[in-house]
């Protein structure tokens, strides 16, 4: 039996060859340079959101009995599965009536790539439709999102998606961690029933994902079922499933998860996504909405909204 060290030595090298195949040697050279350089970067930029970490601590908001929970499971698991209307936001109904409204027009819709798997709302859906957006910057929420992450909160936006049958394993549908930030939070809501079959969001516990990342050197990859399986076993890989209205809290930069690939039924999702208001990696960001549609809901925010919409400014 392989000890632990040589077992980690044997997957990385699997690893690295499964995601390197095919590159010449100036390219492995390149590479290898740019790894190292993020890493020394990435070290800094980690004891800097500390030091604002620590600096915001008094200023974070109280939070309920219930919102708590959700804040030791991700702290634990990585991952809380619960429902909506959980965060008390006043919209919520409305919220899921827009979003179930969309699901005709998604379901209409065509890739715009013939090897993509994802159709998505356009922007300007939520220009008449604001409280889609508007949802995402409630105060409870910012106030789960603010304790989580532990600074303050920039809002990286929503999309309604639809996850299309056609069998494709590739990109969002194979292991990964994101790399926009040191701590980010996501929320995702079905909009309709979803079990283990129909690309149900996967993941590896918090524990096991930190494993993992040791083990194989992970540096911003797509890792496959047969790696994934050689440091933590399909067993330990876990699925988020419910009805409609079913709301998973995650953080996607600290747990490996996916979106399995829908056999029999398609699946329809709000995404809401957060990181802090200085983040690691903007350019891997969702590249903002129009002056417009930013124009039309100025308004309706408070301060501390527009600090977290606005971030970029």
């Amino acid at each position: 039996m392989l000890t632990e060290q040589r077992l980690r030595l044997s997957l990385k090298w699997k690893h690295f060859t499964d995601v390197l195949r095919g590159q010449t040697a100036s390219q492995l050279v390149s590479g290898a340079r740019n790894r190292a350089r993020r890493t020394l970067l990435e070290a800094s930029l980690r004891r800097a959101y500390e030091r604002r970490a620590l600096r915001h601590s008094p200023h974070l908001p109280i939070v309920s009995t219930d919102t708590q929970a959700i804040l030791d499971d991700l702290e634990t698991e990585g991952v809380h599965i619960g429902s909506m209307a959980s965060l008390t936001v006043p919209s919520t109904s409305k919220v899921l009536q827009s979003a179930s409204a969309l699901l005709p027009i998604l379901a209409r819709s065509s890739a715009t790539d013939k090897d993509d798997f994802i159709v998505q709302t356009r922007p300007a859906y939520f220009r008449d439709h604001p409280e889609l957006y508007l949802w995402g910057v409630d105060d409870n929420v910012l106030d789960l999102v603010e304790n989580y992450l532990g600074v303050p909160v920039g809002f990286d936006g929503v999309h309604v998606n639809r996850s299309i049958a056609n069998g494709l394993q590739q990109s969002t549908r194979m292991w990964h961690l994101d790399q926009q930030d040191h701590r980010m939070f996501r929320i995702i809501i079905y909009l309709n029933d979803i079990d283990d079959d129909n690309a149900a969001f996967q993941y590896i516990p918090r524990q096991q994902s930190e494993r993992a990342r040791r083990t194989l050197g992970y540096s911003n990859e797509l890792v496959s079922d047969a790696i994934m399986r050689d440091v933590v076993p399909a067993d330990q890989w876990k699925s988020c499933v419910g009805p409609r209205g079913t709301a998973i809290f995650v953080d996607p930069a600290n747990i490996f998860h996916r979106g399995k690939v829908p056999k029999s039924q398609e699946r329809y999702a709000i995404f809401y996504s957060y990181h802090s208001a200085k983040p690691m990696h903007e350019r891997y960001l969702w590249p903002g909405y129009s002056p417009d549609f930013s124009a039309s809901i100025n308004d309706d925010l408070s301060e501390r909204q527009r600090a977290c919409v606005f971030w970029r400014n």
